[in-house]
């Protein structure tokens, strides 16, 4: 039989034969690949071959969920797949040669990743834990610890010297896992040499107590130093004087570090304008155990010139002191004592002048003022700490002193000169108890904080610039205030974990008791009992407070449910009144955190609570609390209920040196109280309060973003706010509906361009403005624009040169006003002796004075402030 088929019907059968061929020998092997703490893992290469030994047939990486898909096409009966990863131990199998879908855990590799990191990245990743390197971020010009803090992407020092990372505030800060400072670690940034540490850690997502490290979910983050060796010394020293007159800076800061044992010893002085205070400020969070408000209060002030907003070293004239100690002894089973000792002291020069336009609905009030002041700063600190700190107990007592016994004199130049005098002693003693400890097998809690805090400041200002109505001008105006408040709160608590669930309840009482008595005289008239205040402040509070925390599907989950009674009662003795208040309050707090990636994490929080007008707001007779301004609150007690939800978006890629965040928060306040301004027409100002329903809103969003890129050793980040709020006001007698908006961008740029050269640049634009009414404040922009380049001409010489400038402008100046700072440093170092000499010129086009525009809601100041001349300083320091 002859077959009839047509050629152009075998040729269509041959390809589809074919095809049907290719298709079913086809293989498709497709899988997730995560870690053994199940988190995704992007970059696993996964091949497939014969065996080991054979060529590979087919390849892919995994994606950022820990995903692949390989097609195969192959007519082996099997093939071997084989997936790795850096940092973890290579994945290998046989598979029969059909669809298969893998579900693949990497565990991490044997291999040391501390040589991992010194060898390849410079960023390492490990768990929560986040490695720096310190070899590979520090040049020639590096000395101390913070040299190199200022280089990590995603860490940010700010002026002052407080460390944040990706936008928020570090937790603690230790020192080999041991936190000697508490809080104070600007002595440690700015003193341990960059030698003595192999690594900065980042901690990130870290539960400081150890007991209930699983039991509570958190957010924040904290710094870790690692130092190089299990013994270290090391320190810094400084040595210099200059002209003109006579310019001295020295300084001693020896460091000591153990297994068990830390040291750390300062003595500091200076008159080159450097600020020590801020080497012994702590930057841990306020104590959250002191809801009842029991805090330091500056009754009275001084008229000062508006300080420059740049460094201090440009503009301050002082003739400070410091000296400190801190030590930590691991004492006996984890058991730590720790004693900390400051005292600071500062003889400090303030002169400038100001004109400040104040706007109202019908007129324009100028003021201007020529001011020169003398200020003497004394500052005192002691605190003694017994700590536990493992994973099933927890104890730490802290005792804690402070006094300071600051006092001012001042000249205040208008139509004639008016004098002002001011003491302000201030003393305070606390003790906080905190523990957990197990009974049984339930984690109990207990926690105490007494405080007792003492205030006694007095105001003279000569000529008086008040006096009572229908009377003779006052000689002299004489505030005398004594303020003195005890604060108690105990608590009890118990947490336990249910399938997963962490669940805590504090039952808790606190009371506080505080007195306020002023009087205002004169030596020549008399002032009534209006311008007297006696009266007590009691506030009690009895709550119960539930938290319950859970994680599940790489959602972190924290609910604060906190019940509680709060009674109110203030007791005004000369006008023989009574007022009691008796609330009960629910103030929630909820956290949601999603990791939708290694790299990705959204977090929410949105918390309502209820605050109570402090004794500052509570007086009814007038207080005098600078030369031009009375204040006094005769209204009820402040109620202010407040919402504040933020959202925020963090990424970080450690290997890739890249961390960005993006946030958005908004806050409304709803109060009682209105508080209105009279101003008159000689400048004085009459502070008071109404009672008048009333909200505040404000919105704040903020990007941030900062990457190195390792091959040209740079360093990039930038930062934009842009933030608005509406308010209403009352000045002289009329109500204001206040719009203000306020824009910030900062820039900076860290580069070691070549073995010879590193360079900075670092930029900053503040632009503010306000709206009430039909009348609108001019607008201000505030500019900084910071260069550094230092030449390393040999491996012992370095030249620098530096440039400061500062703009400033408003909307109705045509002229902007400029200062510009020049400087000059060479540097000559002994490597061998861990020696530095060098010349120091600042301020080289000798600038006078610096002028600032300032703005708030209602009001435009422009200052001027005379700024340090063209000095020149000789010195050695060390670095060991």
């Amino acid at each position: 039989m002859i077959d009839k088929t047509s050629p152009r019907t075998n040729l269509l059968c041959f390809f589809v034969l074919c095809f049907s061929s290719l298709i079913s020998g086809q293989t498709s092997i497709l899988g997730t690949i995560t870690s053994t703490d199940k988190e995704p893992l992007l970059g696993a290469t996964i091949s497939i071959s014969k065996s080991p030994d054979e060529k590979i047939l087919a390849y892919s990486t995994s994606n950022i969920k820990g995903k692949f898909n390989i097609k195969v096409s192959s007519a082996l009966d099997s093939l071997f797949v084989s997936i790795s990863h850096l940092g973890y131990v290579e994945w290998t199998k046989y598979v029969k040669n059909k669809n298969v879908a893998l579900t693949v855990i990497l565990e991490e590799s044997d291999i040391s990743l501390d040589e991992v990191i010194l060898k390849f990245e410079p960023i390492q990743k490990e768990g929560d834990t986040i490695n720096y390197a310190v070899s590979s971020f520090k040049d020639q010009n590096d000395r101390v610890i913070a040299d190199i803090i200022k280089k990590l992407p995603g860490i940010e020092i700010r002026p002052g010297g407080q460390i944040f990372y990706q936008g928020k505030p570090i937790e603690k800060y230790y020192i080999d896992g041991m936190d000697m400072l508490e809080g104070r670690y600007n002595l440690a940034n700015n003193s341990l040499s960059a030698n003595s540490v192999s690594k900065i850690q980042v901690l990130e997502n870290h539960q400081p107590i150890k007991v209930l490290d699983s039991l509570t979910v958190t957010d924040r983050a904290s710094l870790n130093i690692k130092l190089k060796k299990n013994i270290t010394v090391s320190g810094s020293g400084r040595l210099a004087v200059g002209f003109p007159d006579l310019l001295w800076e020295a300084g001693a800061t020896p460091l000591f570090f153990l297994k068990k044992q830390q040291f750390l010893a300062s003595y500091q002085t200076n008159n080159t304008g450097h600020d020590l205070l801020s080497e012994i400020t702590n930057f841990y969070s306020i104590d959250k155990n002191n809801s009842l408000g029991l805090v330091q209060r500056n009754w009275l002030t001084n008229i000062n010139p508006s300080s420059p907003p740049f460094a201090k070293e440009r503009w301050l004239q002082n003739n400070a002191n410091l000296g400190a100690v801190n030590s930590l002894f691991r004492i006996k089973n984890d058991i730590d004592l720790k004693i900390s000792f400051s005292y600071f002291n500062d003889f400090q020069v303030k002169e400038g002048t100001s004109f400040t336009s104040y706007y109202t609905q019908n007129d324009t009030i100028n003021i201007r003022e020529s001011i020169k002041s003398n200020v003497n700063k004394q500052n005192l600190n002691s605190t003694l700490i017994l700590e536990k700190n493992t994973k099933k107990t927890y104890l730490k007592n802290a005792i804690n002193f402070k006094g300071s016994w600051d006092s001012f004199k001042g000249n205040i130049l208008r139509d004639s000169i008016v004098k002002e005098r001011l003491e302000r002693p201030y003393i305070e003693f606390k003790n906080n108890f905190r523990s957990y400890f197990t009974l049984g097998k339930q984690l109990l809690s207990l926690q105490s904080t007494i405080i007792y805090n003492q205030t006694s400041p007095e105001l003279f200002v000569t000529p008086g610039q008040f006096s009572p109505q229908n009377t003779s001008s006052s000689a002299q105006n004489i505030q005398n205030l004594e303020n003195s408040g005890l604060s108690i709160q105990n608590s009890v608590g118990f947490t336990k974990s249910i399938n997963g669930i962490n669940i805590s309840s504090d039952l808790g009482f606190g009371f506080s008791d505080e007195k306020l008595q002023s009087k205002m005289s004169s030596a020549n008239i008399n002032f009534d009992e209006s311008y007297n205040n006696d009266f007590n402040y009691k506030r009690g509070r009895l709550y119960l407070n539930t938290r319950i925390s859970f994680e599940k599907n790489k959602w972190k989950t924290r609910i604060n449910l906190p019940i509680g009674y709060f009674t109110l009662k203030t007791n005004n003795r000369i006008a023989d009144q009574q007022n009691t208040g008796n609330y009960f309050l629910f103030e929630p707090n909820l956290f949601v955190s999603k990791k939708m990636s290694p790299y990705w994490t959204a977090t929410g929080q949105y918390s309502l609570n209820k605050t109570f007008g402090q004794i500052s707001q509570l007086h009814t007779g007038f207080l005098l609390t600078n030369y031009r301004t009375l204040s006094r609150y005769n209204a009820p007690i402040a109620e202010s209920t407040n919402h504040n939800s933020v959202l925020k978006i963090n990424f970080r890629h450690p290997l890739s040196a890249f961390f960005t965040y993006l946030s958005y928060g908004v806050k409304k306040s709803t109060k009682n109280l209105l508080y209105s301004i009279a101003i008159a027409e000689d400048g004085k100002l009459v502070n008071n309060a109404f009672v008048y329903d009333n909200t505040t809103t404000s919105n704040n969003l903020e990007l941030s973003a900062s990457k190195r890129f390792s091959k040209i050793r740079t360093l990039i980040n930038a930062t934009a706010r842009y933030s608005f709020s509406n308010a209403i006001q009352i000045l002289n007698d009329d109500l204001y509906e206040i719009k203000s908006k306020r824009i910030n961008i900062r820039i900076g740029v860290d580069s070691q361009v070549a073995d010879w050269l590193s360079m900075s640049f670092k930029s900053n634009l503040n632009r503010f403005s306000s709206k009430f009414l039909n009348i609108e404040p001019n607008w201000v922009l505030t500019q900084k624009h910071a260069f550094q380049a230092a030449f390393f001409l040999t491996e012992t010489q370095e030249l620098s040169l530096s440039n400061e400038l500062y703009i400033n402008s408003e909307q109705s100046n045509t002229m902007n006003a400029k200062s510009n700072f020049l400087n000059l440093k060479y540097q000559f170092s002994l490597p061998k002796n861990k020696m530095d000499f060098y010349i120091k010129w600042h301020n080289i086009s000798n600038e006078k004075s610096y002028v600032n525009y300032f703005n708030s809601d209602y009001l435009v100041s422009q200052s001027r402030y005379f700024v340090r001349p063209s000095q020149v300083l000789f010195g050695t320091k060390i670095s060991f």
